[in-house]
Parts: C-alpha cells; structure tokens; sequence
C-alpha cells in the first residue's frame, strides 16, 4: 500500500531551499538484528505505541489488509498479534499513535467496484470507535501517510486534493485542514520533530526523492539528503537527534536499506548494510532501536536493529 510515486523532472522551487552538508557513511558494523516475526506474511508501516509495550503494523493475510498490533517481547507468531481492524474487502494501513496511545490514525480504503478512495480515519488504540475524520475533498482524491504531532493536537498527511501530492494539516479531529506544501513536485511521509517544531518528509522538488525538512506550518524548506538515488520514508526519533529513512543508494537492483541522518545533515550511515529490502523504519519510544520490514530470510517479516 506504501506506493512510490512516479518521479517528476522540476524545474526551480516556489520556494527558497536550504542545502544541508552530507557527512561520509559510517556503517553499523556489530549491530544487533532481532527478528520480531516469523510467519513471513506481507508486512509494512511499523509503529511503536509511546509506551514501548505494544508495535501496530500493517499485514497481508489471505488477502486482505488490516491492522494488528503485537507486543515486541512476544513470539511475533498470528496467535500472538491482536487484530484492530477488520481483515475484509477495505483494507486498512498505515498506523500512527496519538502520543498518548489512546487514539491511532491510519489509512481506511473505500472500495467501490475497481475503485479504491484512500481515506484518513481513527480509532481508539483497541480498535473501537473508528471513523473518518478527514471529509472528502470537493474532487476525488488520495489522502494518505498520516502522522501525530507530538502535543496530539495535529495530524499531518499527504493528499493529492489539489491534484498532487502535497502535504496537509488538521486538527486531532479532521477539522481546520490547510495546506503547507505548494509545489508542482510531489511532497509525502511527513514526520514530526519530537517539540513539534519541524516536520522531515519526502519530496521529488529537486527531481528525484530526498528528504526534506521545514517548518511546522511549511516555511523554511531545507534538503537534508542530496543523492541521485531514491531517498524516502523519513521517521524522525524520539530524542530528536537522528532521521531515519529508507534509500536505494546503494545501487544494486532491488537494494533498499535503512539509513539514518543528524537533522544537521551529518553522520550519514547505513543501518541494515543487507542485500535483502529493507524498508519502513520505525524508532523505538527510547530511540535505541528502529524497526523495519525485511525479505533477509526469504520472505516479509519485521526486524530490530540496535544502534
């Protein structure tokens, strides 16, 4: 469900863009990887729960996508994963927890024959009183990626309502929507600095997908990442010192890998250094560790890698 858009060739920005220095790749050699699961089911969008106890993500099971949630000291067997959302003909994805972990917003598909209307909807951390919050748009459009700020008053998304990819706010409950990205380019992921005063996400402005980095209200727009290569899903930690996010630098066909950053633009390094995908970061509420997606053993399973 985690689509990459095509890339787009653009011309100069609307608006006036910050540079950031790229530091040398120190790789994480001696790192210890946890697998978490081991059913090898489609997975995708890790999310920790604030108080570290439970991890929601999104799975593919018979297929049908949904939501389950699972606890990170268990088997990461199905027996073991609680599931939030109903696995039938709409599926669900995309989980972000409220910072209290009483509410998670995520990603509802409305189908309609061949016709599918992505949707921002939430519910409570159990999975009751789920509903849209986000109303549609006055033409047929994507909203989608959806991420808690961290005084739980905001959610920010990506939405092609205005005919692009661009990125929104709203209100804890769908209402006040306002726009603060405006370029013809595509701009997606957004992640909140932990004071809320900054949000990192992906744009292709520049001509191909880097991470990007600008003020709360979409001012002060800076690049962080400056590679030919594919550089997207950008998870800020909690301690706010690093940016994770997913590359294709590397250059080999089918490489993905796991790369974090210094929201200076230093200290470049490779995290997961696999032949495997290695996809979707997502930080433990410590910061000690991120989460992925991994083929490494053959199949889709999540994985945890200590820094």
């Amino acid at each position: 469900m985690d689509r990459v858009p095509r890339l787009l060739i653009l011309t100069a920005g609307l608006c006036s863009l910050a540079i950031f220095n790229v530091a040398s790749i120190h790789p994480f050699n001696g790192s210890t990887v946890q697998r978490l699961t081991t059913d090898g089911n489609q997975k995708q969008h890790p999310a920790w729960s604030p108080d570290g106890k439970l991890i929601a993500f999104t799975v593919y099971l018979k297929g049908k996508v949904g939501l389950v949630q699972m606890s990170p000291g268990a088997s990461g067997e199905p027996s073991d994963w609680k599931h939030i959302t109903p696995l039938d003909e709409n599926p669900e994805y995309e989980p972000s927890w409220s910072p209290d972990g009483k509410r998670i917003v995520f990603v509802h598909v409305s189908l309609s024959g061949t016709d599918g209307q992505l949707e921002i909807h939430a519910m409570n951390a159990d999975g009751s009183d789920s509903k849209r919050i986000v109303a549609p748009a006055k033409r047929p459009a994507q909203d989608e990626h959806p991420s808690w700020s961290p005084d739980g008053k905001t959610i920010a998304f990506t939405t092609t309502r205005d005919g692009n990819q661009e990125i929104y706010l709203c209100d804890a409950d769908g209402s006040n929507l306002r726009r603060i990205t405006t370029h013809n380019g595509i701009d997606s992921h957004p992640t909140w600095s932990p004071d809320g005063k900054q949000i990192a996400f992906t744009s292709s402005r520049f001509g191909n997908m880097e991470i990007c980095v600008m003020a709360a209200d979409g001012s002060n727009i800076g690049r962080l990442t400056n590679h030919p290569a594919m550089d997207y899903q950008p998870r800020w930690s909690p301690d706010g010192k690093w940016i994770a996010f997913t590359s294709t630098r590397d250059g080999e066909s089918g490489s993905y890998e796991i790369y974090i950053i210094r929201t200076d633009g230093t200290g470049l390094r490779n995290l997961t250094e696999h032949p495997a995908i290695d996809k979707d970061p997502a930080w433990s509420p410590d910061s000690s560790r991120v989460t992925f997606v991994s083929s490494r053993d053959g199949r889709s399973d999540l994985y945890s890698i200590d820094l």
